[in-house]
């Protein structure tokens, strides 16, 4: 059985959190940081302040070190510093997606209202057969919308 999803307004509320709890970027990877007597590498941010170093006694360069992956740190960098802008574009779609929602529910809701009632009214059968059609596109429309929010949102029927 695969867990539940992850409710998307909370995990970005979290990853919100911490991007404000960390260190104020926007962050670079600064390849020669230290004092005059060593070297090092480390992330940093615009006003200097060291987030992550690591540093040697002058003794032999990190970039020969296999430990240290320069594509490593630009990720770290690039994913950190776009993080607010991608939090800002999700909650953008989720918001776009209730929006669709809502429609689709309020296309419904319009189909039922325009569906002839045999009963309530007296109308040629022509102008039923019209005010049938006219719900039907609705509530097809209506669906079409709904799978576009399924599959946008991973969650195909």
């Amino acid at each position: 059985m695969t867990p539940p999803a992850p409710d998307p307004g909370a995990l970005l509320d979290r990853l919100e959190e911490l991007g404000e709890a960390a260190t104020p970027g926007p962050w670079r990877w600064d390849s020669e940081f230290g004092e005059a007597n060593d070297t090092g590498l480390a992330l940093t941010n615009d006003a200097g302040e060291e987030i992550v170093g690591a540093y040697n006694d002058h003794c032999c360069s990190f970039r020969d070190d296999p430990h240290v992956n320069d594509a490593d740190a630009a990720l770290i960098v690039a994913a950190v510093n776009a993080l607010p802008d991608l939090i800002r574009l999700a909650r953008d779609g989720l918001a776009l997606r209730d929006g669709v929602e809502r429609l689709a529910e309020e296309m419904e809701t319009v189909a039922d209202e325009v569906t002839p009632d045999a009963e309530r009214h007296t109308r040629t059968n022509s102008s039923n057969r019209r005010q049938r059609g006219y719900a039907a596109a609705l509530r097809h429309a209506a669906d079409r919308l709904r799978a576009v929010v399924a599959d946008t949102s991973g969650e195909r029927q």
